[in-house]
């Protein structure tokens, strides 16, 4: 059971904290601003409270994350501070543990992405606020996972009985590890489709988790054979391994959409790189960019929550 004071995995949760995030996050999306065709009065419940990022510069770099974040607090009515290591006493030997404690008492979230998979657990064990991981090297991304969950019930209505495919970088790309341990609090197994060197980490298998490992030349008739509900494609994780990452490289095309359901879907955590053809998205079932902008009323849930607001 999540116990609210920080958020750091998606093994916190609870199927029914999950749930009640979800519904929070619905009741948060007219404010939200992503529907562009309504309009819609601020929130004020996070007025007055300061939101600080701490995004790890130039091996951490973030678009949607980064974004999102300060988009959720503003909307809530809240203010947003970046932390910048480079301009800080780090840079003299200030220790990871006071930089936190300095920089808890000036905010009243933080939230935190680095390469090192235990820095966020380190800062939340100094902090006096809640602390959300946004991202901890290859291991986990829990906020990505919940806006993951909440999009695949804006689409299909449910979680239960869904067939997932998660395909690409299962080695390294930490979304995909997220969301199996998320998946499987609804009873939902993924499959993942993967080559051979890129194979999900024992770590975050579930008990009812399959793997195909294929030449990714392959993918159209893999996927076409699996028949899931959802393609949950990943980019290769060229920065977080050496050698030639293009022998990993494969694409999902018109020929691959055509393989599917009719009813099935692309999702993809982004950035893409050269895995998602261009020529797929103004396609109905890719759902990616929806996917992206869910993100804002998902964290905009997490905050209320955090922050002791859901029942304002």
């Amino acid at each position: 059971m999540w116990d609210r004071k920080h958020l750091l995995d998606i093994e916190a949760f609870s199927r029914t904290d999950i749930e009640n995030l979800i519904a929070l996050a619905k009741r948060l999306e007219p404010f939200s601003g992503i529907d562009k065709s309504k309009k819609f009065k601020p929130l004020g419940l996070c007025s007055g409270q300061i939101m600080t990022l701490w995004f790890e510069p130039g091996k951490e770099n973030s678009t949607r994350t980064f974004g999102s974040f300060p988009a959720a607090m503003m909307r809530l009515g809240g203010n947003c501070k970046v932390f910048d290591e480079a301009t800080s006493s780090m840079t003299k030997g200030e220790s990871l543990e006071d930089t936190t404690r300095i920089l808890s008492g000036h905010s009243d979230v933080i939230v935190d992405r680095h390469h090192d998979a235990d820095h966020v657990y380190t800062v939340a064990s100094a902090s006096s606020v809640p602390v959300i991981n946004a991202g901890n090297g290859s291991a986990q991304h829990p906020t990505q996972t919940l806006l993951d969950i909440y999009t695949m019930v804006k689409k299909f209505g449910r979680i239960e009985g869904l067939k997932v495919a998660v395909v690409g970088d299962l080695k390294y790309g930490r979304t995909v590890h997220s969301l199996v341990k998320g998946l499987e609090k609804f009873g939902v197994h993924a499959t993942g489709i993967c080559p051979q060197g890129l194979e999900m980490p024992g770590e975050f298998r579930t008990a009812g988790y399959e793997e195909r490992i294929i030449d990714m030349n392959d993918i159209g008739r893999a996927l076409s054979e699996l028949k899931p509900d959802v393609v949950y494609a990943t980019r290769i994780q060229a920065e977080r391994f050496s050698g030639n990452s293009g022998t990993y490289d494969y694409i999902i095309d018109k020929a691959v959409l055509s393989g599917l359901p009719k009813n099935a879907v692309i999702m993809h955590p982004l950035p893409r790189i050269s895995e998602l053809s261009r020529e797929i998205d103004a396609d109905e079932r890719s759902i990616y960019f929806h996917q992206a902008d869910n993100g804002v009323p998902v964290r905009m849930a997490i905050l209320c929550l955090l922050l002791d607001h859901e029942f304002e």
